[in-house]
């Protein structure tokens, strides 16, 4: 069998290799025009906008936050210029000698180990980690100089307390971002903090940023001002002396506020254990808590003004009222009712100077539960006073249908409720002023910063409560506890002061204490046109407790220093 004979054709062989040469490069040229099409029409709008991402950078302008200035226009708090430092990890560990150089200078200023900022810097996944935020200002220039590559030197506004603790209960603080956290700089976060702004700015070959006329710009708008009804001068005073009373009688707290019974206007307002905003660590949650709205308690003796504003509203008790004082022990069922010093058969107006529990747990007994409850309420007790502060506590009162008459003998003397000192205070004004309940502020306007108001905070009066009749007959009786009872430690000379003491046991773990106390004292002056009303707390004293020997003084030592200021307060 003959072998068949291969046929060997080079030239058709060529032909074949560029014919498939020709297609893969249509292909090819196909496929590029398809993708040059798809990048350059359908995507155009995508890259464009990415490009312009890349080219374009958008800054925030923080805007600057509002003021906050006392009465007299005294700036209580303001805002300077700090700056951010931070760094991009994945980039500025390439760098080690001049991050080593900037580390080392940061803990210089900043007073802090350069191996802290080493130890948040590890995790070179990260893109962006803040290392400080409120370095002083005038290491801009130094900063700048050893900032490379990585590293970010940020223009912030950092919050000043030029008094440092005065009023720090009503001012609060904010945090580093500048948010409020505390007091008025939380309660007016929003109208302190106005509206960033932002500009957009081109970066060039170099990395350089340029402004430009034809790109967008945005101005921020600056907060408004707030200004207060706070006098710094009084709450100067104010602060000194609950701090020395504190001290002196070993109390575990305090609390003062100074307030216009005609207006509501807070002129002064203190809580003790005081703190500085301007430190950090100081802001601990038991001495930042503002006593003054935030704490409840039970107030014993001062509430009975309410009593007999009741009982003497109602008709039901003359001062001329004879009450046995059942020699100092009252059996009632069960219970004993007790006075401090043992009395006879007395007046009312001598159970007022006396303040006897066992009479005004008589006089309470005539009023009829519901009249009594509705009395209760309408001088404010169980509601919010709706102070511009933040974490105002309401009180408790019981419900109509819990009012047992024993349950009412002891409300009677101020046992069985609680109150904020704030709620107490007001219901004095109410006396004070002719029988109007008041609505107390602290902001008595704000502003922008050219000065034009934006919003002005005017008096208020809630309700009626009791006459006038009724007013000048409870502040005729309590002028008495002052000259002849147990608030004689207020007296002052050529100066009439109505006003009541309070002791009162505390419950501790659902049982009244014989070793824990409040000890208070609420009044006002001149009686004649009061212009202040003021309450001092006191949290379990030690030396003695009883508001007689311990709040009274306090009061009488603020009360001195306002009459020999006269241009602060007295008309």
């Amino acid at each position: 069998m003959r072998r068949r004979k291969k046929i060997s054709n080079p030239e058709k062989i060529s032909q074949y290799k560029l014919f498939a040469i020709v297609i893969l490069f249509t292909l090819a040229s196909v496929g590029l025009v398809a993708r040059l099409f798809y990048l350059q029409i359908i995507k155009h709008d995508y890259f464009a906008d990415k490009a312009k991402n890349i080219q374009l950078i958008k800054k925030n302008i923080n805007a600057t936050r509002g003021r906050i200035y006392d009465n007299r226009n005294n700036e209580l708090v303001t805002s300077t210029k700090s700056l951010l430092i931070a760094v991009d990890p994945s980039v500025i560990h390439r760098m080690p000698k001049r991050k080593k150089a900037f580390f080392d200078y940061l803990a210089k200023i900043t007073q802090k180990p350069a191996k802290n900022y080493y130890k948040i810097t590890q995790d070179t996944t990260l893109k962006y980690v803040v290392l400080e935020k409120e370095v002083n200002i005038k290491y801009k220039e130094k900063l700048i100089e050893l900032q490379f590559f990585g590293v970010i030197v940020q223009e912030n506004f950092e919050r000043i307390y030029p008094y440092d603790h005065l009023a720090a209960h009503i001012l609060g603080f904010t945090n580093s971002d500048g948010i409020g956290i505390s007091g008025l700089e939380l309660q007016f976060d929003s109208i302190l903090s106005g509206k960033p702004g932002y500009m957009v700015l081109k970066r060039d070959l170099r990395r350089n940023l340029h402004a430009s006329a034809d790109l967008p710009n945005i101005p921020p708008v600056d907060g408004y001002n707030l200004h207060l009804t706070i006098d710094i001068n009084l709450q100067s005073i104010v602060e000194y002396e609950l701090a020395r009373g504190v001290e002196n009688y070993a109390a575990n707290a305090g609390t003062v506020i100074v307030m216009n019974p005609q207006t509501g206007e807070i002129l002064a307002l203190a809580s003790n254990p005081q703190f500085n905003p301007n430190i950090p660590v100081e802001r601990k949650s038991s001495w930042v808590r503002n006593r003054a709205i935030n704490d409840e308690y039970e107030p014993g003796s001062t509430f009975k003004m309410i009593t007999a504003a009741a009982a003497l509203e109602e008709k039901l008790v003359k001062p001329t009222d004879v009450y046995s004082g059942y020699g100092g022990a009252y059996k009632v069922g069960d219970y004993t009712i007790r006075d401090v010093h043992p009395l006879g058969n007395i007046t009312f107006r001598q159970a007022v100077e006396q303040s006897s529990n066992i009479v005004f747990a008589q006089v309470a007994s005539k009023i009829p539960s519901k009249t009594f409850y509705k009395y209760i309420r309408d001088f404010g007790f169980g509601l919010l006073t709706d102070i511009e502060l933040p974490g105002e506590a309401r009180g408790r009162i019981p419900k109509p249908e819990k009012i047992t008459p024993m349950l009412q003998k002891y409300i009677g003397f101020g046992y069985g409720i609680a109150a904020t000192p704030l709620q107490m205070l007001c219901s004095y004004c109410a006396v004070a002023n002719g029988g109007n309940l008041v609505k107390p502020f602290v902001v008595k306007k704000y502003t922008d910063n050219n000065g034009n108001t934006i919003y002005e905070n005017k008096p208020k009066v809630i309700r009626k409560v009791i006459s006038k009749e009724t007013s000048d007959l409870i502040k005729e009786l309590f002028v008495g506890i002052v000259e002849n009872g147990t608030g004689k430690a207020v007296k002052i000379a050529n100066l009439k002061i109505a006003g009541k003491t309070g002791t009162s046991q505390q419950l501790v773990e659902g049982s009244y204490s014989k070793a824990h106390y409040n000890a208070s004292f609420v009044g006002f002056f001149p009686v004649d046109n009061p212009q202040i009303a003021m309450i001092v707390v006191l949290d379990n004293p030690k030396t003695n407790y009883y508001g007689g020997a311990t709040a009274a003084p306090i009061f009488r030592n603020i009360a001195l220093r306002i009459i020999n200021s006269s241009d602060i307060l007295l008309k």
